[in-house]
């Protein structure tokens, strides 16, 4: 069983491994883990030396490209339970009609502002308001506009993420079923241009790369200094549990 994550994450991971083990006395697992970037180099390596983990994390991002080569068994139709998992939830796991990894774990996308520069900028904000991003950028332009040093927005040109939400309220997605560009080249521009007239008008500071920079030689959070309206979107992490075909023998 391969993951990765940071030292917390092995610790649960591997009591939970212990607690199987208990119940199941006679199957041994194996565990191995590492941080982001290691881990697919490994599990690429592995799979085609043909050695691979029966059970493994996946990502969203890379759970289709896995599948459609092969290197995944499809779940569909082993005896798995998975009645207490939302169809929702388990259709992240779905690739052309089958399933090839359970959600182990959904965390929510999650936007702070600063109500004291709101309220400055003479901005309200309702609770559970949904805001299109027209709307955003108007609101980060008025609290640039009527509070002196502030950008009313980070550059979020390039966060997937962020983006993905800018595709889904255009109709169109980051990728297709089928693993290819599911947005055309417009929509992109559109992104980028939009983007490049916030940073235009000071709503969004430019570079990027320099207010990256000096956020971390300060090692403080631009919020709480309230030197910064929004901050970054928290990123959406889909944790996927799949596994190889070489486990079909588990499951009879």
């Amino acid at each position: 069983m391969a993951w990765w994550g940071d030292d917390s994450r092995a610790q649960v991971t591997e009591q939970a491994v212990k607690d199987f083990e208990k119940i199941h006395a006679n199957i041994q697992v194996n565990v191995s883990y590492s941080g982001w970037n290691g881990y697919w180099q490994k599990i690429t390596t592995e799979l085609s030396g043909g050695n691979g983990p029966d059970v493994m994390q996946q990502d969203v991002s890379t759970l289709s490209s896995y599948a459609q080569r092969g290197a995944l068994l499809s779940l569909s139709k082993n005896a798995i339970d998975t009645s207490s998992i939302s169809s929702a939830a388990l259709d992240s796991g779905v690739i052309n009609g089958n399933l090839y990894a359970i959600p182990a774990g959904i965390e929510g996308v999650t936007m702070f502002y600063n109500p004291s520069l709101l309220q400055k900028a003479g901005v309200t904000i309702t609770q559970n308001e949904q805001l299109t991003w027209t709307q955003y950028a108007k609101i980060a332009n008025q609290v640039t506009q009527k509070v002196k040093g502030v950008y009313g927005t980070p550059d979020l040109s390039g966060d997937e993420v962020a983006f993905q939400f800018y595709l889904r309220e255009n109709g169109e997605n980051e990728y297709t079923a089928s693993g290819k560009l599911g947005f055309d080249k417009q929509t992109f521009e559109n992104w980028l241009n939009y983007w490049a007239s916030l940073r235009k008008s000071g709503a969004a500071p430019r570079p990027l790369l320099l207010r990256l920079r000096q956020m971390l030689l300060k090692l403080k959070a631009p919020l709480r200094q309230g030197k910064r309206h929004f901050p970054l979107i928290l990123r959406v992490i889909l944790t996927l549990t799949t596994m190889s075909p070489i486990s079909k023998n588990l499951w009879g």
